[in-house]
């Protein structure tokens, strides 16, 4: 069996911007890793490692037909991937990416590349595609409609959100999202249909709806900010949809 393979092809460091306020200009930094993984021959799993600790989840299957191409092998022409990692836990200065076979022992790195953490671009200086948080799912199943903002939601349970994201300033398909909670990056459930979506902005957009799950926790009492980002068509932009909302953590 061929030895697995990747490789690290962009990372961009990302600042969420909220509000006006000089002070408090953000709420975390964000990391987003873009590149592709494959193992001819096996269904294998991959892993991000920053600085040879932290280990993230690698979900591969945006298309790279180049990288079939290079391999000479069509199984690889969804082998793209991309990784968004919160930095709030990184210090200032430079940091080790790389990609690792999941659960091996020892860890194998089969790609690397290096990021310095200073400057950031920030999604509110960026054009705004469109989203909505339709609404909030209870532990007990009961779900909230989001008419406004701030939104209560308990601490102490596992918080589920659904609604849709859509790349209007691109005008084609989003091909993956996440949301921002505060610190926190919380991956989305992408590609639902919602043909409400796709009658309103055009069909293209249809398959454009999300759902996702985090711990209340994430959430301060004093009131968390969250906002959901997409990943363009082209594999390469990334762009924030608004409007933000803002959750207050309540306990119950």
């Amino acid at each position: 069996m061929r030895p697995p393979s990747a490789s690290i092809d962009a990372i961009d460091i990302l600042t969420l911007e909220v509000g006006d306020d000089p002070a408090n200009p953000h709420v975390g930094d964000v990391l987003v890793v873009r590149g592709w993984a494959h193992q001819p021959g096996a269904s294998t799993q991959f892993s991000l490692l920053i600085d040879g600790a932290t280990e993230h989840t690698i979900e591969t299957g945006i298309a790279r037909l180049d990288v079939a191409a290079a391999l000479d092998d069509p199984r690889a022409g969804d082998a793209g991937f991309s990784v968004s990692v919160p930095t709030v836990d990184l210090d200032d200065g430079d940091h080790t990416v790389a990609v690792v076979v999941a659960g091996a022992t020892p860890r194998h790195e089969i790609a690397r590349a290096h990021v310095r953490l200073s400057a950031a671009v920030p999604l509110a200086n960026l054009p705004l595609g469109r989203g909505c948080i339709d609404g909030w799912t209870d532990e007990n199943g009961s779900f909230h409609a989001i008419g406004g903002t701030p939104v209560p939601v308990p601490r102490s349970q596992v918080v589920r959100i659904d609604g849709w994201i859509a790349d209007t300033v691109g005008e084609s398909p989003a091909i993956g999202a996440f949301a921002l909670v505060g610190d926190h990056v919380v991956e989305l459930a992408y590609g639902f249909e919602r043909p409400d979506v796709g009658r309103e902005l055009g069909e293209h957009h249809a398959y454009c709806g999300f759902s996702a799950s985090f711990p209340g926790s994430y959430v301060t009492p004093g009131g968390t900010p969250i906002r959901l980002v997409l990943l363009a068509s082209d594999g390469a932009t990334l762009r924030a949809a608004g409007p933000a909302i803002t959750l207050i953590g309540i306990d119950r």
